[in-house]
């Protein structure tokens, strides 16, 4: 099978969502790769209108991997609705065409399942994945808590991507101080209309030799653990095994779920981990994996989003 007839079946689920018109991936060369229309989507000058955002969508995207070598998800209003993109992984964009009314949180929020699962069949080569999406549309309005932890070396920037997960990329700061023991925030995420998740948010100290008690105690009733490493500095990746294998000793691996997060990616030229070899320790661990860069935002709010979806989706 083609990868293109491999991700239609998860587009052709996604694009039934209320007020989403068009759905399209677009590998990393600007190519599309698989697309889905609405089935109720008969007007010709809208669905040509929709067909060229998605062709400008990948010249964009094109256009900003060849000067930056990266891309950040984008929204923005267009005349033939609602543009979201979201990358997926190193492999390309998921571009999404919604109403200009439709709630850009909630393009986000489904976006990012989608996304997982795209990273799934293209670049983890996992091809019998479920593509249906949960529905959550038919729930009450729920709230859920968890107890999230966040480990790894110190400097790796840790508190930085926890303080811009809940006050924004406004409140980044340049100047290094060590956490001593844990540092706890809270922040209440929408990760749906109906759904509202609140993520207690341990952030515990990275002297691996020290604290170890104190380790054990705060790990204590965590549904998540967060493992974050330094991009631009190789010693922080070495040493995520160790982390990884401290916690699978002090809890049950099987009742928690993982994130591994390698920050700093905006610091191009000093990159020491590549995103394949990342890769490959993550699809070793069997746990998600996502770049982030907590001082300009890129990625933040999907790696926490994507975690919260996994915790709740096991209520489903």
């Amino acid at each position: 099978m083609s990868l293109g007839s491999l991700i239609t079946p998860l587009l052709e689920q996604y694009v039934k969502r209320p007020k989403i018109r068009a759905a399209a991936v677009v590998d990393i060369d600007g190519l599309v790769i698989a697309s889905k229309f609405k089935e109720d989507l008969t007007d010709d000058l809208v669905i040509g209108a929709v067909t060229s955002q998605i062709q400008a969508s990948a010249e964009r995207m094109k256009k900003e991997l060849k000067l930056t070598s990266r891309f950040g998800n984008q929204t923005m209003d267009t005349e033939a609705g609602k543009v979201i993109m979201i990358n997926v992984g190193n492999s390309g964009v998921l571009t999404t065409i919604a109403d200009l009314t439709a709630d850009t949180n909630y393009l986000l929020s489904v976006g990012y399942i989608v996304v997982e699962k795209l990273v799934q069949i293209i670049e983890d080569e996992i091809y019998d994945i479920d593509t249906n999406l949960p529905d959550f549309s038919k729930k009450e309005p729920q709230k859920y808590s968890y107890k999230m932890c966040i480990l790894g070396d110190g400097e790796v920037g840790k508190t930085t991507l926890l303080t811009t997960f809940v006050k924004g990329i406004d409140r980044f700061k340049e100047d290094y101080k060590a956490t001593i023991g844990a540092n706890i925030m809270t922040k209440n995420y929408q990760l749906l209309d109906n759904i509202t998740v609140n993520l207690n948010m341990w952030d515990l100290a990275g002297q691996f030799d020290y604290f170890y008690s104190c380790r054990q105690m705060y790990l204590t009733g965590s549904q998540a653990v967060v493992l974050v490493y330094d991009a631009t500095r190789k010693e922080t990746f070495d040493n995520i095994q160790k982390w990884y294998d401290e916690v699978v000793k002090l809890v049950d691996k099987d009742k928690i779920e993982f994130l591994l997060i390698g920050n700093k990616i905006d610091l191009e030229d000093q990159i020491e981990v590549s995103y394949e070899e990342a890769k490959g320790l993550a699809k070793k661990l069997k746990i998600p994996f996502i770049q982030t860069s907590a001082k300009i935002g890129n990625n933040v709010d999907k790696a926490f989003g994507s975690l919260a979806y996994n915790l709740v989706k096991k209520n489903f």
